[in-house]
């Protein structure tokens, strides 16, 4: 390899060309003309003030002086040998004289310096059409011809610079102007692909040389190219000067389309051979437009070779496009990367980074597309590794397509199981540049640059969380699921390894930060493609990275949150959002979106978009024509007008003539973009069931469930059942699934128990049906147990539940409602043993999965598990898998289940040991906003034997509170201020989410920020559900201490309770019990009061005070009294203090409307309405009492919530009985009989939700 020194700057001189006939070399003058100045003379100036040393003389000096002015200026042979100058000359020349002959030269050499700066300056810069080029610190602006006119004029001897400047800036300010005639930007990259087969990256449009146009003339463009060709004969032998010239040429003829021309000159002039990049000195200015010739000259020859390739693909031309690009960004990592990359942190947008970014963008597609997945992975991390240091705004569309590409890369990376990590930094390759070595070690040496952010310790799972398992050598992870059934076919693999997983978030957050700084949005009838295929890859990122909630989630919504604004009305990503807030548990969130979702999809339905938008396309460039030819657009019309008078079987024929319809193909294509965009039915009835299961199970919603699934219902196709595929069977199995998963929640929740048995069976008839058409879905099979338990049909339930057990042995749920159906056979011990077995089952699966947790991708070779990933607590069947903490929920109320069990076979003592493990439990696995504190103040709970001592308590939560006086201030306050913030009472209560405020437009198309983030929301609703549970476990304790006769115990626990959740009617309840049980039956009615105030359809509150009312005597006297202090105003004294209630949401729940006048207690119409005057004989306070207890128990079994409640029944008869209806009470006796025979331990639609 030739090894010439490198001397290419614009202010170092071109090989002098002075005429023939001006010096001889036979001649003494040319000798001396040739001469350069000495170096002592040129560096010093005060050797050039002071008179000469007496040696040299005059004539040297003189000669000197007549020979700058270069070959030009010939010095005649007598004026310098043959008369030396008069002796009085020199004797009368002062050192002044000196000054005025030596000082012009040298401000001379100055400004030509300078202005050989300024051009290459200039070059560097790249702005080649502009006429405002600011240099030499002038004040004014400066053309391209003026500024070569001043370097010409103080650079007279360097005649082929200038030429070769201008000829330059001919060429790429007339392809910049015809360019921007074709509108090829670098918007025109958005939709560069780099799929294998299909993929391409977009050209520059070719210059036509028989046209011309606004600043570009093709004639004019191939003179400034014949002219290199004629600059390059003049350049001679000079190495530096031909190669930044041939590179010029050839990049010029691929400007016009002449690859292999181009190719040709690059090898017959060994460019690529000749090229010394070791003896660049980027810190030169002159050698810095050296680097962007040199670049320009590589990325020319990748850019002929691809194209060529794309032509001839198997021509073997694409080993020689990889050569060039990896050329290039080797230059360019030697004069900016490597050791100067941390010394240059930001890098300038100017002609070197410009081919620079060329080069690797255009590198990281082709190796992608055509290289393996080694080469494809370290190209685009190559390129990645650069865009930190590059301006803000700098190749956006470009840097866009690189992650949209990087993300599906990395995606199919794990699909394939060929992940290979980042690479270590490789020694300098020694391996001839064609050769496939040297470009991997170039690109590897790049990408090894590349920082990658370390999430997984950043977001370390808190509280025993278990990690997703990771593993790479196999593609499917190790499940306990039998069923064959896959809904969703990424769930069966993981990510390839903790640095696969920190790599793609990485990349995510990089693209979010891109994206954002776009400000580019469609116009009418058109569609952001790129950004559409982005919000793809990086929900799909999201999804194989295990569907993280969390922070994972809330990256990918801030994501698609930006991507909305650069899109109009999208179908595509109003549904990702959708999913994602779903995931991140800001569940009012993603019904505003699944609303807009819905809505965009139906309008577009409504009308044809496609056609619409092909339609705009078409009428646009008909305008477009007709300006540029110069029609009349009245005459325009006129002719429309005519042609629509024509017969319709004329029109057809022109129609057809002018092909399809008259559409042009760019109108076409614009309507097939919007196509893009446009949910088919499958996806449409998915979501929309997705929807209805959310709004169901979240939000509490059963009617707009039963809404959503009807509209999801009425687009399945029936009738294709038959002839349809399996993936159809399936989802018309999962539409009968949620629509009677749906109408059974809807009955349970209806007010009129009319009602529920017709809504019931037509969710039973929809459950079935699901079930024979797809019997591998556990889903099916629970939600047809569930519902079977529901109506008291035990053994049914019973067959198909372990039928859901038998497909997903590890789902927690479906254990648990065998246990309960068991248990409303009324054998307790076998049900306590089932549930025994399915906590063991439970704990062994997520030991199991926490040991195949890979914490150190390190520590095998290449970051690789050798082992296969272990996922026994994955639900690969399902479509709606619990979460990790759906699951830790689950576990916990099936141990409540086996502590109720537990104490009917062993006694309340057994149980209140067993229950120390439950708050254990809570506080490892879900405790996160409720500390474990102790309680100050609060006296021990388990005296005695049973006594904890303080470290124990602290562990198990018993005694703890969630007072806000505990809490750390992190958790009283949110991002938004006000979300956990406290309500104006020492108790610490989480504010009640108000409703959003959003309507219509929805939260996409408004431009007013969200008020909460996701993450505020999540907190929230976080905080919501461990109160709810810790609540409900000192409620637990409560009722057992009760029981075992630890009536101290039993008030400290619901103090606890109602410090956590003061409006929950339960606390209330258990008060009341507890106040009975202590005689104090004042103060039991005043709590039930205080229950149905807080729940006005609490069925336990209703039951127990018509009890109550049936029961004692003198309950009715504490009744009225409740009235009275109600009718004052004064609201009920405190059952722990004794003292009004100062908190918030209980002076909200009771007050002086508290109990409407007419109304009675659960806010149903009283049947036997009350008098305040009532006698106080014997035989009407008994009427009376009857008459509030019938009110009572008449709402409470006509409400879909308490007609299956067979105390209600029980008391009903009894009532009925004293009244002397004795047939209805024998109805009521026998209801009530057979509904206590297939009672379950605990009520099912709180232990086991849907």
């Amino acid at each position: 390899m030739l090894t010439a020194p490198l001397r290419f700057p614009s202010s170092l001189p071109f090989p002098s060309l002075p005429p023939m006939a001006s010096l001889r070399p036979d001649t003494p003058e040319s000798a001396s003309a040739s001469l350069p100045l000495p170096r002592r003379t040129r560096n010093r100036t005060s050797s050039l003030l002071a008179p000469p040393p007496q040696r040299y003389g005059a004539t040297l000096i003189a000669s000197r002086s007549d020979t700058s002015a270069g070959p030009s200026s010939p010095i005649s042979s007598t004026s310098v040998s043959s008369r030396p100058p008069p002796r009085r000359l020199r004797r009368t020349r002062s050192q002044s004289s000196w000054s005025s002959i030596l000082l012009p030269r040298r401000v001379q050499q100055q400004k030509a310096e300078l202005y050989a700066k300024e051009l290459d300056k200039a070059r560097l810069r790249g702005h080649w059409s502009s006429d405002n080029l600011h240099f030499a610190g002038k004040a004014k602006n400066n053309t391209w011809a003026e500024l070569l006119r001043k370097y010409s004029k103080h650079n007279p001897n360097q005649s082929v610079t200038p030429a070769v400047s201008g000829a330059e800036q001919e060429i790429r300010s007339s392809l910049a102007a015809f360019y921007a005639e074709e509108g090829y930007t670098d918007s025109s990259h958005e939709h560069d692909d780099a799929a294998p087969g299909s993929g391409k990256t977009a050209f520059a449009p070719l210059l036509p040389l028989n046209r011309q146009g606004q600043g570009w003339s093709g004639p004019k463009f191939e003179q400034s190219t014949l002219q290199l060709e004629d600059l390059a004969q003049r350049a001679g032998s000079h190495d530096a000067a031909l190669q930044g010239i041939t590179a010029i040429q050839a990049y010029s003829l691929v400007s016009l389309g002449k690859d292999e021309e181009a190719v040709s000159l690059l090898h017959e002039s060994r460019f690529l051979q000749t090229v010394n990049t070791e003896q660049l000195r980027p810190e030169e200015q002159g050698e810095q437009y050296q680097t962007a010739l040199f670049l320009l000259g590589f990325v020319t020859y990748g850019l002929a070779n691809e194209r060529l390739h794309l032509q001839r693909p198997t021509a073997g031309y694409s080993p020689f496009a990889f050569a060039g690009y990896a050329r290039a960004i080797e230059l360019h990592e030697e004069v900016r990367g490597g050791k100067r990359a941390s010394a240059l942190p930001g890098l300038p947008e100017d002609e070197i980074e410009r081919w620079a970014e060329t080069a690797l963008y255009r590198n990281a597609l082709f190796s992608v597309r055509e290289g393996d997945a080694s080469l494809g992975l370290n190209a685009l991390r190559a390129y990645q590794a650069h865009v930190a240091r590059w301006p803000a705004d700098f190749r956006l569309p470009q840097r866009t397509t690189i992650s949209r590409v990087y993300l599906r890369t990395l995606n199919r990376a794990v699909e394939a199981g060929n992940y290979v990590p980042l690479p270590s930094p490789p020694a300098k390759s020694t391996d001839d540049w064609r050769s496939q070595a040297y470009q991997r070690s170039v690109v590897a040496g790049v990408a090894s640059r590349l920082k990658i952010r370390d999430f997984e310790v950043e977001r370390a799972p808190k509280f025993g969380s278990v990690k997703r398992p990771i593993g790479i050598d196999a593609k499917g992870i190790t499940s306990r699921t039998v069923s064959q059934r896959r809904p969703h076919a990424h769930r069966s693999l993981r990510p390839a390894s903790i640095s696969w997983s920190n790599e793609v978030q990485t990349i995510a957050h990089a693209a979010a930060a891109t994206v954002q700084r776009s400000s580019e949005f469609p116009r009418a009838g058109k569609v952001n493609v790129s950004a559409l295929l982005l919000s793809d890859e990086l929900v799909r990122s999201w999804q194989l990275n295990g569907e993280l909630g969390g922070e994972h989630a809330d990256d990918v919504i801030d994501g698609l949150y930006t991507l909305a604004r650069l899109t109009f009305h999208s179908q595509r990503i109003s549904r990702h959002l959708f999913t994602l807030l779903t995931a991140a548990q800001a569940y009012d969130e993603a019904r505003e979106a699944l609303q807009l979702y819905v809505s965009i999809v139906e309008k577009a339905r409504e009308g044809d978009a496609a056609g619409s938008a092909a339609l705009v396309e078409e009428s646009k460039l008909r305008e477009k024509k007709q300006e540029e030819e110069g029609y009349d657009l009245e005459e325009i019309k006129q002719k429309e007008k005519e042609e629509e008078e024509k017969p319709e079987e004329e029109k057809k024929k022109k129609r057809a003539a002018a092909g399809k319809g008259g559409i042009s193909k760019k109108a076409k294509e614009t309507g097939e973009e919007v196509l893009l965009d446009a949910d088919d039915d499958q996806t449409f009835i998915a979501t929309l069931l997705h929807g209805a299961h959310v709004l169901a199970k979240y939000l509490g919603d059963a009617e707009g469930a039963d809404k959503m699934a009807r509209k999801a219902f009425a687009l399945v196709p029936y009738q294709k059942l038959t002839t349809g595929s399996q993936t159809q069977r399936e989802l018309v199995a999962r539409a009968l699934r949620v629509s009677g998963q749906a109408r059974a929640a809807l009955a349970v929740r209806q007010p009129s128990a009319a009602k529920l048995p017709v809504l019931q069976n037509e969710a039973l008839a929809m459950l079935k049906e699901a079930v024979d058409l797809d019997p591998h879905s556990s889903e099916a099979h629970y939600q047809l147990a569930r519902l079977l338990g529901q109506m008291r049909e035990v053994n049914p339930a019973i067959v198909e539940v372990r039928k859901a057990i038998e497909l997903e042995p590890a789902d927690v749920q479906a254990w648990h409602l065998l246990v309960l159906l068991v248990s409303a056979q009324k054998d307790h011990k076998a049900a306590f043993k089932l549930a025994e077995v399915a906590l063991d089952e439970a704990e062994d699966d997520d030991e199991a999965d926490a040991q195949a947790t890979n914490p150190n991708p390190l520590s095998t070779p290449n970051g690789r598990d050798s082992s296969k990933p272990v996922a026994r607590t994955v639900l690969l069947s399902v479509d709606y898998p619990p979460s990790a903490t759906e699951r830790a929920e689950a576990i916990l109320s099936l141990m409540m289940t086996q502590n109720a069990l537990e104490e009917i076979v062993a006694g309340a003592e057994v149980a209140l040991e067993s229950q120390k493990e439950t708050f254990e439990f809570f506080h490892r696995t879900l405790s996160q906003h409720v500390p474990p504190t102790a309680s100050r103040g609060a006296a021990p709970l388990l005296p005695g034997k049973t006594a904890l001592p303080a470290d124990h308590v602290n562990s198990t939560g018993l005694g703890l509170s969630g007072s806000a006086a505990n809490r750390p201030a992190a958790m009283q306050r949110t991002k938004s201020g006000n979300l956990l913030a406290t309500n104006g009472s020492s108790n610490g209560v989480p504010a009640v989410m108000p409703p959003s405020t959003n309507t219509g437009g929805g939260v996409l198309s408004s431009a007013e920020p969200r008020t909460a983030s996701p993450a505020d929301m999540r907190r929230l609703y976080q905080a919501k559900r461990e109160v709810t549970t810790l609540c409900s476990l000192w409620l637990m304790s409560a009722a057992s201490f009760r029981r075992a006769g630890k009536i101290d115990e039993a008030r400290a626990a619901v103090q606890e309770a109602e410090k956590v959740s003061p409006g929950r009617s339960d606390v209330w309840v258990q008060l009341a019990l507890l106040s009975e049980e202590s005689g104090d039956r004042r103060l039991a009615v005043n709590s039930l009061y205080k229950a149905l105030a807080c729940e006005a359809e609490s069925v336990a509150a209703a039951v127990h005070l018509a009890r109550i009312f049936l029961t004692h005597e003198d309950a009715l006297l504490a009744a009225q009294e409740v009235q009275k202090v109600n009718a004052a105003g004064t609201g009920l004294p405190h059952p722990q203090h004794q003292t009004p209630l100062d908190d918030g949401t209980r002076s909200r729940s009771i007050g002086a409307d508290a109990q409407p006048k007419g109304i009675s207690v659960g806010g149903k119409q009283n049947a036997f309405k009350s008098s305040a005057d009532a006698q106080s004989s014997q035989s009407a306070r008994d009427l009376t009492a009857l008459s509030l207890a019938e009110g009572l128990l008449v709402a409470t079994t006509t409400s879909g919530s308490g007609w299956d409640c067979a105390e209600a029944w029980l008391f009903l008869g009894q009532v009925q009985m004293k009244t002397g209806r004795r047939q209805r009470a024998g109805e009521s006796l026998r209801f009530a009989y057979e509904l206590e025979k297939s009672k379950s331990v605990r009520g099912m639609e709180g232990a086991v939700p849907i």
